[in-house]
C-alpha cells in the first residue's frame, strides 16, 4: 500500500511517454490535428511530466499560434520541474522566450532572479540560461545597469549572445564609448559567424554615433574575413 501511489505514478509516466512517442510521430508525417489529440492526452495522463509539457506547448506556439495556452501550459508544470537537469533548462529557456514573445518581461524578471538567488548550486548551464533570460528581459524594459550587472555576475560575456547583448545595454545605457570599446577588445577572440555579428554591431554603434566612416571600416573588415579561402 505504501508504494501503490509511486507504482501507479511510475505506470502513469510510462504510458504517458507512449503517447508522446506516437504524438512526435504524427507531427513528423504531418498528421498535426493527430499530433495535437496525443499531446493532449499525453499531459493529462501525466501531469508531472516535462517532457510532454514542453512538446506540448511547442505544438500549441508553433503551429496553432496559440503562445498564450503554451505559456499556460508550461506554467502549470514548473511545480513538478527538476531545473537541475538539461530538459528543466530546456523548460525555464523555452517557457522564459515564450513569455519574452509576449513582451511580459516583468514575469521574466521576477521568476527568474528568484530562480537566481534560491538556485545558489545550479548547475553552471541552467545558472547562465537562466542568467540570460534575466538580463534580456532587464534589457527591454530599459533597466540597463541591471542587465550588465547580471552578465558580468555570470560571466555570459564569454559567449557572442552574452556580449552582444552587454555592449547594447552599455552603449544604450549612455555608456557609448565603453560599449565601442569592449566590442573592439573582444572580436578578435571570436571567429566566423560570431565574429561577423561583433563586426556588424560596431558598424551600427558608430553609426549611430555618426561615425560612417569607422563604421565602413568595420563592414569591410567583415567582408574581407568571408571572402578569405583561410
Amino acid at each position: 500500500p505504501d508504494k501503490a501511489a509511486y507504482i501507479r505514478e511510475e505506470h502513469l509516466i510510462k504510458v504517458g511517454e507512449y503517447f508522446l512517442g506516437q504524438a512526435q510521430e504524427a507531427l513528423q508525417a504531418n498528421r498535426v490535428d493527430e499530433a495535437f489529440k496525443l499531446a493532449q492526452i499525453t499531459v493529462r495522463i501525466s501531469p508531472g511530466n516535462a517532457k510532454c509539457k514542453l512538446f506540448f506547448a511547442n505544438l500549441l506556439h508553433s503551429n496553432f499560434n496559440r503562445t498564450d495556452d503554451a505559456i499556460q501550459t508550461l506554467r502549470h508544470g514548473l511545480e513538478f520541474l527538476n531545473i537541475n537537469d538539461p530538459l528543466g533548462r530546456d523548460y525555464l529557456d523555452r517557457y522564459f522566450q515564450l513569455l519574452q514573445l509576449r513582451e511580459r518581461d516583468a514575469e521574466v524578471i521576477e521568476q527568474s532572479l528568484t530562480l537566481l538567488q534560491k538556485g545558489k548550486d545550479l548547475p553552471p548551464p541552467t545558472r547562465q540560461a537562466i542568467a540570460l533570460s534575466a538580463a534580456t528581459s532587464l534589457y527591454w524594459v530599459g533597466r540597463y545597469a541591471e542587465s550588465v550587472n547580471i552578465i558580468n555576475i555570470n560571466s555570459l560575456d564569454a559567449n557572442v549572445g552574452g556580449l552582444l547583448l552587454k555592449a547594447k545595454a552599455l552603449f544604450d545605457g549612455g555608456k557609448t564609448q565603453e560599449a565601442v570599446g569592449l566590442l573592439e577588445s573582444k572580436t578578435s577572440q571570436f571567429n566566423g559567424t560570431a565574429k561577423d555579428a561583433l563586426y556588424a554591431q560596431q558598424a551600427r554603434f558608430q553609426l549611430l554615433l555618426g561615425k560612417p566612416k569607422v563604421a565602413q571600416i568595420g563592414r569591410a573588415s567583415c567582408r574581407e574575413r568571408v571572402s578569405s579561402p583561410v
